[in-house]
């Protein structure tokens, strides 16, 4: 389904026409829609959503924005990524994009326990052969890397994000797979707009039923991307 056909589907449910919650400009039914997406994107880093990027870590931080498909010191218009996490960073080589070797993350508050250590020699830069072993970490919206002489480019493992439905025929993975999650969730966020006589009653139980669905498919899609006849 896309954007358009959830509200009419839930709207459907409870019989009422989905303009019956526009007020002025304000599609309250269109924001309880996008809240139960963003409490979906936020509960769960699903499977499908797993990307490969790529950003230049600069000494001062690179805001994770910057992220693109393809290095952009090969691709200099190669498009910018919508991330929610980084999963893992990786120094890699650049011809085929291979991966040689992975910074660790660390919390912030734990820089002040590396120590300086001796680079060995397959690793790049090399022309300080004394620095601090690379870490990774996130501050606000920033990727810091310490321990860099210079910018350097980095491959990284992603979860995506996702942004909110606008347009009625807007529509991805999950509009189209799990309608009964909308349909649900949506009518219990859409009770935070409404006045108390027009609220709805939604059973949790069935609220959950489509949670823990979501999470079963997720699950055998994790197995389909573990297998060794997987693409991946």
């Amino acid at each position: 389904m896309n954007f358009g056909n959830l509200k009419t589907y839930i709207a459907a449910y409870i019989n009422r026409d989905p303009d019956s919650f526009v007020r002025g400009s304000i599609d309250l039914l269109g924001l309880a829609i996008n809240d139960a997406k963003r409490s979906a994107l936020r509960r769960h880093n699903f499977t499908v959503l797993r990307s490969r990027g790529f950003v230049i870590a600069a000494t001062t931080g690179t805001e994770l924005a910057a992220i693109t498909t393809l290095p952009i010191s090969q691709y200099p218009t190669a498009p910018t990524m919508l991330v929610k996490k980084i999963e893992s960073c990786w120094q890699f080589e650049a011809t085929n994009l291979l991966k040689i070797r992975q910074i660790p993350f660390i919390l912030e508050s734990d820089l002040h326990n590396i120590i300086p250590m001796m680079e060995d020699s397959v690793t790049f830069p090399v022309s300080n052969p004394v620095t601090f072993k690379y870490r990774a970490y996130v501050r606000g919206t920033k990727l810091y890397v310490s321990g860099l002489q210079t910018n350097m480019e980095l491959l990284v493992d992603v979860t995506l994000d996702l942004p909110d439905y606008v347009a009625d025929g807007d529509s991805d993975f999950l509009s189209e797979r799990y309608p009964d999650w909308f349909l649900f969730k949506a009518l219990m966020q859409l009770n935070a707009y409404l006045k108390e006589t027009e609220r709805i009653q939604v059973s949790k139980a069935l609220l959950d039923q489509a949670w823990d669905e979501i999470m079963q498919d997720d699950n055998e899609r994790v197995g389909n991307h573990n297998s060794a006849n997987s693409l991946e």
